[in-house]
């Protein structure tokens, strides 16, 4: 909420020592990274994570796969990985998954279709977006979906 995100990075990488074995925590520090325009970090507290947990048997929480390939979309998407961007996102519109999951995943669906020359198909995905926000009760990314979703050229 402050923005803070250089001293919330330094207590994530403490907490990581501390609970090595905590996978959202690992998350939650990619998910941090990128708010703080990082990232290359983002990605790289990623890779280490997918190869953590790659054998990890411990039940998960609901929507959890949907939110580490959203996650990995977004940080794809930020690298200009864009086919890897477009995997990710696909694959967090695949199974469970929180609302509010899935409409950032469809706000970040219509960016990447405006990279690659598609405002048709942004259209859908930031009128999904906005629909998702509301019902996820996530106003932001319902705004945001709606300012950019007003950019594109009338159908």
């Amino acid at each position: 909420r402050e923005a803070r995100f250089h001293d919330a990075t330094r207590v994530l990488a403490d907490l990581r020592t501390r609970y090595p074995r905590n996978r959202l925590l690992w998350l939650e520090s990619a998910a941090t990274a990128m708010r703080g325009n990082r990232a290359h970090d983002a990605e790289a507290l990623l890779a280490e994570a997918e190869k953590r947990f790659a054998g990890d048997t411990r039940p998960r929480a609901f929507g959890e796969a949907a939110l580490w390939h959203y996650t990995r979309g977004v940080v794809r998407l930020e690298t200009a990985d864009l086919p890897g961007a477009r995997a990710s996102l696909g694959e967090a519109l695949t199974g469970d998954a929180r609302t509010w999951v899935r409409a950032r995943t469809h706000l970040a669906v219509g960016k990447l279709s405006e990279r690659t020359g598609d405002p048709a198909a942004a259209a859908r995905a930031y009128d999904n977006a906005v629909r998702l926000g509301a019902i996820g009760r996530d106003p932001a990314t319902a705004a945001e979906a709606r300012r950019l979703r007003a950019r594109l050229p009338a159908r």
